[in-house]
């Protein structure tokens, strides 16, 4: 029975284990360009119907599926139709920023068209001056902004009063209230800068100290795990042998025991207890012998099983890369204008 119960709990083990692992690499199962291509062709036709959170939904699965930055247009374009307009900044800024000398004339054109529109729906604040500390961090009503800060660029806000922070390594450079209006860029100059200390505590808090998080490639995480199940594989491999020669011995060991009882059986001198003692002994090693036994065969099973699995995992990046090969190049209209992008999948 205690053999039944040690392998039993190596399979709950392993089940558990691998139930693990694939929850916590689920970041590679998202990639499926097929998805990808089906639901931005649906999300083109529900923003021809002027469906546009539809089309949201779908623009947003696509990019889920199949990232690529020219989609990102797409889901401006639905915040915008929406009101959303500080979010179709943000991915208009996005859809130029990556496709810096990839756009053509024609999608330039068409961005360039959606930017002046929000123009008119929003306010502007542009950086100015030299900023030889590093980075600009912006903290916008206790909020810090999101994205690339750069002099000269312009960083989008819903008209209003607003208060906004600069900061730049933990320095105060900028420390306003300001009132923009639909419309309105206003040029802010970075000046001297001011001590960390006399920056309001609730703006300071997560600020500049969030921890940075390692990332790791999803092609070493897949090796690291397979190479893990390789080790525990080779470890339970070691403990079947170990068990099956401790199952020879019990078994040698129960046949000296029935070899001394049928010699010493009809011996005069031998007594019953002796004798029982003998079948006691022979009865101990073949409990001991089949429990090894039962112990044996789970472990060869469970390593036949891991090393199966340990395959299976190492063989996972060069599926992923297979997969990555898939292209596609519909032909998508991008309205309202109907603006033909080339999207490779």
């Amino acid at each position: 029975m205690r053999g039944n119960f040690s392998y039993i709990a190596i399979y709950i083990f392993i089940i558990l284990f691998i139930s693990f692992a694939r929850n916590g690499n689920c970041e590679s199962d998202n990639y499926d360009p097929i998805k990808g291509k089906k639901y931005f062709e649906r999300g083109i036709k529900f923003f021809e119907k002027k469906k546009y959170e539809d089309a949201l939904l779908d623009f947003e699965a696509s990019y889920k599926y199949r990232p690529h930055w020219k989609i990102k247009y797409n889901i401006a374009l639905c915040h915008y139709e929406l009101g959303n307009y500080l979010d179709s900044a943000k991915f208009i800024d996005e859809f130029m920023e990556e496709g810096k000398g990839k756009i053509n004339e024609e999608e330039k054109n068409q961005a360039n068209s959606l930017i002046e529109k929000l123009k008119l729906k929003l306010g502007a604040i542009i950086f100015e001056g030299r900023n030889e500390q590093g980075k600009i961090s912006i903290v916008i009503d206790g909020k810090e902004f999101e994205g690339k800060i750069k002099t000269g660029k312009e960083i989008y806000i819903l008209p209003g009063i607003h208060r906004i922070i600069a900061k730049s390594e933990g320095k105060i450079l900028i420390d306003e209230q300001v009132i923009i209006t639909a419309g309105e860029s206003k040029k802010m100059d970075i000046p001297e800068m001011k001590s960390e200390s006399s920056m309001p505590e609730d703006l300071n808090k997560g600020g500049n100290n969030k921890k940075s998080k390692h990332s790791y490639p999803k092609e070493l995480k897949w090796k690291i795990l397979g190479w893990t199940f390789v080790g525990v594989a080779s470890a339970v491999v070691v403990c079947g042998i170990v068990t099956a020669g401790l199952t020879v011995k019990e078994n040698s060991l129960m046949k000296d025991a029935e070899s001394d009882y049928m010699k010493y059986y009809n011996e005069p001198w031998i007594t019953d207890e002796e004798l029982k003692g003998i079948i006691k002994r022979r009865d101990e090693h073949y409990e001991k012998s089949r429990t090894f036994l039962f112990t044996t065969i789970g472990l060869a099973v469970t390593g036949a099983i891991m090393g199966a699995s340990s395959a299976l995992i190492l063989l996972i990046p060069a599926r992923e890369k297979k997969e990555k090969q898939i292209t596609f190049r519909p032909e998508i209209l991008i309205a309202p204008s109907s603006i033909s992008f080339n999207l490779s999948w």
